[in-house]
């Protein structure tokens, strides 16, 4: 089980828990390992830039995996 954190920082966002099966967990904690961020799995990856830009945002992950994946 997972619980999200409140949408864009609103705290009037009821709390949620979501039900994950094993294979999502695993991921999470993959992830968890791979952020740079303290508090946040996926973030902008850069000081001033907004939202996400997938393409790269894919082949930089993509690249993070490969490269970490000994952990």
């Amino acid at each position: 089980m997972t619980t999200p954190k409140p949408w864009k920082g609103d705290s009037s966002t009821p709390r949620r828990n979501w039900w994950i099966i094993e294979p999502v967990a695993q991921t999470l904690a993959v992830a968890e390992r791979l952020s740079w961020h303290d508090t946040h799995l996926f973030t902008a990856l850069g000081a001033g830039r907004v939202g996400i830009k997938a393409a790269a945002d894919i082949d930089l992950f993509i690249t993070q995996v490969n490269a970490n994946r000994h952990l």
